[in-house]
């Protein structure tokens, strides 16, 4: 019985430290993405946000399993190169220009879609992550969630003042 208390010991600290070693390459990982992402962000297991990607970004969102890139940014903005290289890393890409003016709802329906049904984990960016914040509250309060929880979301995932404003417009509008 005392050995296998023993045992029973040795294996909880064993799954101790390997829940350690899993947390600090997670937390690894975050900081060697955002020193190559905007205002990278992981919202959950199936989707991060971020502003722009530079230099070098998509070889490591390769690496840490992303699957899919959905691009909010305008083609003025640099999306074909970006394209060229994600395909090039067997990366889905997905483009869908969102201004920086209120998305329509068939926009939002098709990002809706894209986020529901692509490969996971995604990210979601734009130029500086703003867009994406917008973009975010706006599907939130489609969902049903409060007006302060959508903006807080939104506020998280990187949503400037002057987005939060359109978002608060387009509340008062419906």
């Amino acid at each position: 019985m005392r050995s296998q208390i023993t045992s029973n010991g040795h294996l909880l600290a064993l799954l101790a430290l390997l829940s350690l070693a899993v947390q600090s390459s997670t937390i690894i990982a975050q900081e060697v993405l955002a020193d190559r992402i905007v205002n990278f962000k992981t919202f959950d297991q199936r989707l991060s946000t971020s502003g722009k990607l530079r230099s070098g970004a998509l070889p490591l969102l390769q690496q840490q399993g992303f699957k899919t890139i959905l691009d909010l940014r305008t083609p003025k903005e640099g999306t074909a190169q970006e394209q060229r290289d994600a395909e090039a890393l067997g990366l889905s890409y997905i483009n869908i220009p969102v201004s920086r003016s209120l998305p329509s709802q068939q926009t939002l329906a098709k990002i809706r879609n894209l986020l529901d049904n692509s490969d996971a984990p995604i990210l979601m960016h734009c130029g500086s992550g703003s867009r994406v914040g917008m973009v975010w509250s706006l599907l939130r309060l489609q969902a049903g969630d409060s007006l302060k929880d959508a903006l807080d979301q939104g506020r998280k995932m990187g949503m400037n003042s002057t987005m939060e404003a359109k978002v608060l417009e387009k509340t008062q509008i419906d």
